[in-house]
């Protein structure tokens, strides 16, 4: 015989599962409390005694801003500082160029293979990066891959949106050791970008040179159809037809004129960049001994690992609980582990499924 049951009394059926499930879940949790409590110790001490442990960080920061190519616009100036690029903008003006200048190999490779210079109370003392960085590889190549990783991951690099001011930042164990890396790094900017001005000058110049010559023969060209057409017409300004020719060869030696001095301008300034020496970028900060180490983050650090021990141990316990109901359930442990070991065999061998 079927039992009728009152609306009300299934929606509350539900809530009560609900409230039992809850319930067993709580209790499950307060029994094993001690396996909770234990593991978020462990986490949290193991994670705090890391942190006192490890040697301290130090970090050495520098300021610079780019400098502005005369006669750039308001509207590309402000599109470098915003990190956009603009049609007839140079993208070397943008300071994201330099955020991303700052850890390219570029850079990185030329700091690792310059000699590093240290100062110390017996006076200035050369060593290589990768000893500094404390790289034990013996391969030259590798060793090289090493320092230039871990150089890499040690500077920090980024820039102000509203004044647009490049920030670099080097840790390092040793004070000293950040502050000397942090002004190679910027003296590694300054003549990359030197030697890219010098040599993209000097491409500009042969160009100019050879356009230049070229005008200057088309020039001499003109004047010579001007020179001979006034030899055949001494008497031009009596026909319109001549005196027409005549002002169109005039226009054009005006052209070709004014062609050729906008050259010889242009090759003027080129050959002037060509040599020039000074830096592309103004220094605002220069980098210091940082005199504090940076901080642990101790507190912080211990209380995630705390967490994170708390839930691994509610995760075992539900998981022992779970396994122990299904056991009195008639699920055995030893049928578990039969079918763990199935399982197991079949992801070594996965062509076994295929041919089930």
């Amino acid at each position: 015989m079927n039992t009728l049951q009152h609306p009300d009394e299934s929606g509350q059926a539900i809530e009560a599962e609900g409230s039992a499930t809850l319930l067993s879940i709580v209790i499950s949790l307060l029994l094993h409390r001690r396996l909770i409590l234990g593991l978020a110790l462990t986490f949290g001490i193991a994670a705090g005694t890391r942190l006192l442990l490890q040697d301290p960080a130090y970090t050495s920061t520098s300021t610079f801003t780019p400098q502005s190519a005369k006669g750039a616009s308001d509207l590309g100036g402000l599109a470098a500082q915003l990190g956009v690029n603009v049609p007839g903008v140079d993208a070397e003006q943008s300071p994201a160029f330099y955020v991303d200048l700052v850890t390219s190999r570029a850079i990185l490779g030329r700091i690792v293979d310059s000699p590093f210079v240290l100062d110390s109370a017996d006076g200035p003392k050369a060593r290589s990066v990768s000893d500094r960085l404390g790289v034990a590889e013996q391969n030259p190549s590798l060793r090289r891959e090493e320092a230039i990783a871990r150089l890499g991951k040690a500077i920090q690099s980024g820039f102000s949106q509203k004044t647009g001011v490049v920030s670099v930042s080097v840790t390092a164990s040793d004070p000293r050791v950040a502050r000397a890396l942090t002004q190679d790094v910027i003296s590694a900017v300054s003549r990359f970008n030197l030697t890219n001005r010098q040599n993209r000058a000097s491409a500009e110049r042969k160009f100019t040179e050879d356009r230049q010559g070229e005008a200057k023969v088309e020039l001499h060209q003109a004047e010579t159809r001007a020179e001979e057409f006034l030899l055949r017409n001494r008497q031009y300004r009596d026909a319109p037809q001549l005196a027409l020719e005549y002002d169109r060869l005039t226009r054009e030696i005006g052209l070709r004129q004014q062609l050729y001095n906008s050259l010889a301008q242009a090759y003027d300034k080129v050959k002037i960049d060509e040599v020039r020496n000074t830096p592309n970028i103004t220094l605002i900060n220069r980098a210091e001994i940082p005199v504090r180490p940076d901080p642990r983050g101790l507190v912080r650090w211990t209380v995630v690992a705390l967490l994170l021990g708390m839930i691994l141990g509610s995760v075992i316990a539900l998981l022992l609980d779970y396994l122990a109901f299904h056991e009195q359930d008639g699920v055995t442990l030893e049928k578990f582990a039969s079918i763990r070991k199935q399982a197991v065999a079949d992801f070594k061998k996965p062509w076994r499924l295929l041919k089930s």
